[in-house]
């Protein structure tokens, strides 16, 4: 849903620089009226400048810009016509989706009435919430272990992983420290990230390439 909003957001935003270079070259368009007869399988042009005027003044091909001009005029209004009318239906769309929609339904509630409810469907931000309340069990750590932490708190491996973790939560990217994984092999790893795109609603696997002077590791 954000994903949709956004992709609309951006396309308004277009639309209103665009109607706004429509106006303005609206502005210094030439007056009158094309009108287009064809002759031996070729267009001729006329130009009616007075109102009522029936056949208007034949446009010769040194003058054709005038034409051009007045066929140009003619599309750029259709066109501001169309773009606003998007516009309009845009902002009615977000409007809809602002106070009506499946998951506002479920976040209007109070806490107490929310706890008794399956929802039909769920927010973005309350995908992300049961997703990081998941409980697994991290890989142990040894003895000779160093005690290192990310600023809030999570223990992590290396200096270079509590950084990378300081970065999921700086931009708000839910994120789960060396979560279990069964491989279609039967074998148990521990990735050092699962991160998940809030958006897609996809997990990601994160390993941190932090040993390369260990031919071990990197084998």
């Amino acid at each position: 849903m954000e994903i949709i909003k956004q992709e609309l957001a951006d396309r308004k935003a277009f639309l209103e620089e665009l109607a706004e270079q429509l106006e303005s070259s609206l502005a210094c368009a030439p007056p009158g009226k094309l009108r287009i007869n064809r002759r031996d399988g070729k267009p001729q042009y006329y130009l009616k400048l007075k109102k009522g005027e029936r056949d208007g003044k034949y446009i010769r091909k040194s003058e054709i810009a005038k034409a051009a001009a007045i066929a140009q005029r003619d599309y750029e209004k259709d066109a501001l016509k169309t773009t606003l009318a998007e516009i309009a239906g845009i902002d009615t769309l977000l409007g809809i989706w602002e106070n009506r929609t499946v998951e506002g339904t479920f976040d209007k509630l109070a806490l107490p009435r929310k706890v008794l409810v399956i929802p039909a469907t769920v927010s973005d931000e309350e995908y992300a919430r049961k997703w990081q309340e998941v409980q697994y069990k991290r890989k142990g750590f040894s003895p000779e272990d160093p005690e290192l932490f990310s600023t809030s708190g999570d223990r992590v491996r290396s200096k270079s992983e509590g950084l990378l973790k300081d970065n999921f939560d700086y931009f708000k990217v839910p994120c789960r420290i060396e979560c279990p994984l069964k491989l279609l092999t039967g074998e148990i790893i521990h990735p050092d990230f699962t991160l998940l795109n809030v958006k897609t609603r996809k997990e990601y696997l994160w390993e941190h390439l932090g040993k390369a002077d260990d031919p071990v590791y990197m084998n």
